[in-house]
């Protein structure tokens, strides 16, 4: 990260001639970490494969800069770490679409007539990507707003590649705002994003042209249908998304379809199909092969655990508190299971992971329970908000557990049921 002191004694140590100042915000950033690095613009321009006078037109905003340079290559010239990289992504994303490409040298896309580059767009979509992975959801959120609607206001009628882009965008708002909006808000609104995306998009060219986009898309919305209690309609969305993955190459997006759609069942309490559908997906997952077959594996248990969760508290069964525990303890054990092949996973999977755990705790161990949840909840506020809902749920349970135990009282919970 930058420090003044560490700015100051670099820049006593820059060689070259004295340049004027940079006029922009974003300038002035790249200024102050070519200081920090004591470098010259001269020897930055070097990094990036460019003249020195574009440098200079690059800090300045120069509309003559002609010369496309990618974030990424900065980024990488620059030897920015994950922080500084967010720093300098929020400033560009700060600015409008148009300036941060003229600002960077950027010339418009050769596939495209439209005013915005979509070769920078796509580069500033990679780096939202990464930090909606390492929990900086709201800023993913913001950015990706701006960039769909500025990518919406009269977009070319035929450019698939400027199509594509909007998705990329659009996916990434609606996977944001899955993270960000209360628990039992987020699926409406994320719905909302990918059906736009759907009906302005991809149905202008036709679901041929973006297979691939649409079997993610439906990877993203089916399980959001599931969440609100459609489920007929979640199922056909799982068989929808399974049909359009089998005719593309991406191991991962596929066994994701085929192991999400088994939740469908769990929820409902359905062994017999969720059993069923589990194997399917473990045999399928042979077919990805060994490349991923560890990470696959790890989410199958996963997904095997979260069904057993949702087996101890099926409200459709009169079950006893032994069966609800047996039920819990086998998804702990295969929680357990799942963390071989997802130890480097996102870290929303394992904050995620470990609530189901709490909530899989509670019929064993409901004080403990809480303390579990109760350690997550600072870092759930900044990182995944969402969860916060769940959060509170298990210590409202564990809460009533422990009471009608006193009372000898039988009790169910409905993981479903919004509290008012």
């Amino acid at each position: 990260m930058l420090t003044t002191e560490c700015a100051v004694s670099a820049k006593s140590s820059r060689r070259g001639r004295r340049s004027s100042p940079p006029h922009t915000e974003l300038g002035l950033y790249i200024q102050k970490c070519i200081d920090r690095l004591g470098i010259t613009r001269t020897e930055l321009a070097q990094r990036l494969h460019i003249s020195p006078s574009t440098v200079g037109r690059l800090l300045n905003g120069d509309t003559r800069v002609v010369q496309r340079v990618s974030a990424e290559s900065i980024c990488d010239a620059l030897e920015f770490d994950e922080v500084d990289r967010r720093d300098f992504l929020k400033l560009a994303s700060a600015a409008s679409v148009s300036t941060f490409a003229f600002a960077t040298g950027a010339a418009a896309s050769k596939s495209s007539k439209s005013a915005v580059d979509l070769d920078l767009a796509n580069d500033h979509a990679d780096a939202l990507s990464r930090l909606i992975n390492q929990g900086d959801v709201r800023f993913v959120m913001e950015s990706a707003q701006r960039w769909s609607d500025r990518l919406l206001q009269n977009p070319p009628s035929k450019d698939q590649y400027y199509a594509a882009t909007q998705i990329r965008f659009g996916i990434l708002l609606g996977a944001a705002q899955e993270f960000v909006f209360p628990w039992f808000q987020r699926s409406q609104a994320a719905i909302q994003t990918y059906n736009s995306i759907e009906q302005e998009v991809i149905l202008r060219f036709g679901l041929n042209t973006f297979r691939h986009e649409y079997a993610n898309l439906l990877s993203h919305r089916a399980p959001l249908y599931r969440e609100i209690g459609q489920y007929e309609e979640s199922s056909l969305q799982f068989e929808d998304g399974i049909y359009w993955v089998k005719t593309v190459d991406d191991p991962l997006l596929r066994a994701n379809l085929f192991r999400s759609r088994i939740h469908v069942n769990a929820v409902q309490g359905n062994i017999l199909q969720w059993s069923h559908e589990l194997e399917e997906a473990r045999k399928d997952a042979l077919i990805i092969g060994s490349a991923y077959g560890d990470e696959v594996a790890g989410l199958l248990d996963y997904v095997e655990g979260e069904g057993y969760k949702r087996f101890a508290y099926n409200v459709r069964k009169d079950l006893s508190d032994r069966a609800r525990r047996e039920y819990a303890e086998r998804a702990l054990h295969s929680f357990a299971q799942s963390k071989r092949g997802t130890e480097n996973y996102t870290k929303a999977h394992a904050m995620l992971r470990m609530v189901s755990e709490a909530q899989c705790l509670m019929w064993i161990d409901a004080r403990e329970a809480v303390r579990r949840v109760e350690l997550l909840r600072a870092e759930a506020e900044l990182e995944y908000p969402a969860l916060l809902e769940k959060i509170n749920r298990v210590v409202f349970f564990a809460q009533q557990l422990l009471h009608s135990r006193k009372s000898n009282l039988p009790i169910h919970f409905n993981l479903d049921a919004r509290r008012k």
